[in-house]
């Protein structure tokens, strides 16, 4: 029996939000594919299932993927968790990763969380949280890091 690419990278392709799948890894509705690692990263961050889906979590196997997203060199790390950052206005303006494995600076220190080169800070608003933006009553809170913003 020829094992598929899904199972020989460990993807879910059960019917959960955070791991339903119609096809192409890729696609556009945020309810991406995750390999079991990032499926247990994201629940151990205390991610719901709904949130993860919502903001467009996904794990990426292709480092022409990767490149695709501005990722250059040696950035371009797979397996990776992928994290769309969006904007104000709704819009995914970049994206992070977080590769299983990541590449160790000049100080040697591991690079966790990575961002395409030469692309600018963006504040990471998630899609239920827009709906407050306008609110001057309602206390909005700016997180260190994206992966767990958002509940």
């Amino acid at each position: 029996m020829t094992a598929t690419s899904s199972e020989l990278h460990g993807l879910d392709n059960s019917n959960s939000a955070t791991n339903r799948t119609d096809g192409d890894s890729s696609q556009a509705d945020g309810i991406g594919r995750l390999t079991a690692f990032h499926d247990s990263l994201i629940r151990r961050s205390s991610i719901s299932p709904e949130l993860a889906a919502e903001r467009g979590y996904r794990s990426v196997l292709s480092k022409g993927e990767l490149e695709a997203l501005e990722f250059k060199g040696n950035q371009a790390r797979v397996p990776a968790l992928l994290i769309p950052i969006h904007d104000v206005h709704g819009n995914v303006a970049t994206h992070q990763i977080r590769p299983d494995a990541p590449r160790v600076n000049a100080k040697g220190k591991a690079v966790k969380y990575e961002t395409p080169t030469g692309s600018r800070m963006v504040l990471d608003v998630p899609p239920r949280a827009r709906r407050w933006l306008a609110d001057p009553k309602r206390a909005l809170y700016i997180t260190e890091g994206a992966l767990g913003v958002g509940e």
